[in-house]
């Protein structure tokens, strides 16, 4: 049974009147056209009763072989939301809505980590780069503050190379 012949099905139910359809349960038929339409209808109702769970028995004769099946809520609900075919649709969103959250849900936590590593490595250059320029205040600082007596050092190393030199040369 097609989904189109389910959403038919539904709607000649829903139609009747008192949403009710009988059906005789015939034994001793001959195969033949007669035959086929009855057991296609037979499979019909016991497919939207036990697989779907669109159909219920609404009454039951003992003493013939007269069943009476009606709308189950979920039925009506189906019919009345717009057919099986949009029922359909709606399953499926419902279906790919749960799938993209479950897929979000893994990919976001890793989002976040990913989001956590960088900041904390921008971080960490951050201050890897404050240090590196502190250091280099530092060493000016201390190159400016040392000038003045590198100056005098190189001053006397060369007053005792010249001294050196002079002694050598008198010698």
């Amino acid at each position: 049974m097609t989904d189109e012949e389910v959403n038919e099905f539904l709607n000649i139910i829903y139609n009747t009147e008192d949403r009710l359809y009988p059906l005789i349960i015939r034994s001793g038929l001959k195969e033949g056209k007669e035959f086929n339409k009855y057991l296609k209808k037979l499979l019909y109702v016991e497919y939207l009763k036990d697989d779907l769970g669109l159909l219920k028995i609404a009454f039951e004769s003992k003493t013939s072989d007269h069943k009476v099946f009606t709308l189950t809520r979920k039925g009506l609900d189906v019919y009345e939301k717009g057919g099986w075919l949009e029922h359909l649709r709606k399953e499926k969103n419902k279906k790919n809505r749960k799938e993209f959250m479950y897929w979000f849900g893994i990919f976001l936590p890793f989002l976040m980590l990913l989001v956590s590593i960088w900041a904390v490595k921008r971080d960490s250059l951050n201050q890897e780069d404050t240090l590196n320029k502190q250091n280099l205040q530092y060493k000016l600082l201390l190159q400016e503050e040392l000038q003045p007596e590198i100056q005098n050092l190189t001053k006397k190393v060369d007053s005792v190379f010249l001294m050196i030199e002079r002694n050598n040369l008198n010698d």
